[in-house]
């Protein structure tokens, strides 16, 4: 697996050297939305010697630029086709943790933050790797082989329902007659205090803006994991437990409501 890492003040410099100013400007001001341009000019600088030392530059007509086979890492991060995104909480609940996958040219990137948000990862995968990948992010104890709805409520109930879970109030049963999975699911979403991880899929326009493809939240549970989907027919939410359909099919982007 091939893994480019670099700072925020590399990333900065890539952004430069590859022509995505507006990128590199974006990155500038929210770390160091202070600096004039001398000081700007000396960051770079820095960097520049840095990235020397890793041995990804190559010098063009008096210039540094990244040698050709790093090109893509930076591409990808700015010329994605499709992403998801996958999100978590740690277990106290305190702090969220995130990768991303991007897509371009039938090719899968994972990238993802560390060391406090100041290095950016970012690694070339096979593609039917992702899953792999998205799977082992999420830790889940296990998946189900087969998809299966539990039960379905509507979006003022499950509203409801995180609603109580986040006060630590008793959660009021929203579906007629409640058995031993939904009591399971309805206590998990307690012990989560109604913070959810979630799996989001999107393209970009050719504007390179974002548009939101589908959606599923995901709550780990004592013996189970629960993933929540919204049903695409009715408005309401289905609650299935974790399975490899639903994983799937979100990633690869052939989500369909489930049955």
């Amino acid at each position: 697996m091939e893994t480019l890492n670099l700072s925020v003040e590399e990333l900065i410099f890539c952004f430069y050297s590859e022509g995505y100013f507006e990128q590199g400007i974006a990155l500038k001001e929210t770390f160091y939305p202070s600096l004039d341009d001398t000081e700007l000019q000396f960051l770079l600088e820095v960097a520049t010697r840095s990235l020397l030392a890793k041995e990804l530059l190559v010098e063009e007509a008096h210039q540094y630029k990244l040698k050709t086979e790093y090109k893509k890492f930076i591409h990808v991060l700015n010329n994605a086709e499709r992403s998801i995104k996958a999100s978590k909480f740690t277990q106290d609940l305190s702090k969220e943790e995130s990768i991303t996958i991007h897509f371009l040219n039938n090719e899968a990137y994972l990238h993802y933050l560390k060391y406090d948000y100041q290095v950016h990862s970012i690694s070339a995968v096979k593609t039917e790797q992702v899953i792999e990948k998205v799977t082992e992010f999420f830790a889940f104890p296990s998946l189900e082989t087969t998809k299966k709805m539990l039960f379905q409520i509507s979006d003022d109930e499950f509203e409801n329902i995180l609603e109580e879970a986040s006060t630590g109030s008793s959660i009021k049963p929203v579906i007629s007659q409640p058995n031993s999975e939904y009591e399971e699911f309805q206590h998990d979403v307690k012990n989560r205090k109604g913070k959810m991880d979630s799996l989001l899929n999107m393209k970009y326009s050719i504007r390179n803006s974002p548009e939101f493809l589908n959606i599923c939240f995901i709550i780990p549970g004592k013996n189970n994991s629960w993933i929540i989907n919204k049903d695409m027919e009715n408005r309401g939410y289905i609650i299935q437990k974790a399975n490899e359909f639903s994983i799937e099919s979100l990633v690869l982007n052939t989500y369909s409501s489930i049955s």
